[in-house]
């Protein structure tokens, strides 16, 4: 029993340390005054990142077809971003900001990612 506990815990910790850094919070310090974040086919890199108040998001199309960046909360929506294109947002109140790509996602599933801005 207890080896098969053992087992099934290195076994979380393992999948856990292979996690997609996608996901990854900047450090907790002091947030930076500027992001950039790519918008790849089907997917955000970073998907959560945090930023200063007054700070910067560039959202950078780096995939082969166009891509948004939208709020959830219909705060922003860049409109379509070509391949190679480039839109950025200024962020002046506190707060968490969940975004999608309204051709490749909805809010909460496919394509999303989330500002936090402290």
């Amino acid at each position: 029993m207890f080896t098969l506990s053992l087992l099934a815990a290195t076994s979380i910790a393992a999948l856990a340390a292979c996690g997609d850094d996608d996901d990854r919070v900047t450090d907790p310090g002091q947030p930076p005054a500027q992001i950039a974040v790519s918008m790849r086919d089907n997917f955000f890199r970073q998907r959560v990142d945090t930023v200063a108040v007054n700070g910067t998001v560039s959202w950078s199309n780096d995939g082969g077809v166009p891509h948004t960046t939208t709020s959830d909360a219909e705060t922003w929506d860049s409109g379509s971003v070509s391949s190679g294109g480039r839109f950025q947002r200024q962020f002046t109140q506190a707060g968490t900001f969940a975004y999608h790509c309204t051709f490749h996602g909805s809010p909460g599933s496919g394509m999303f990612g989330t500002v936090i801005v402290r």
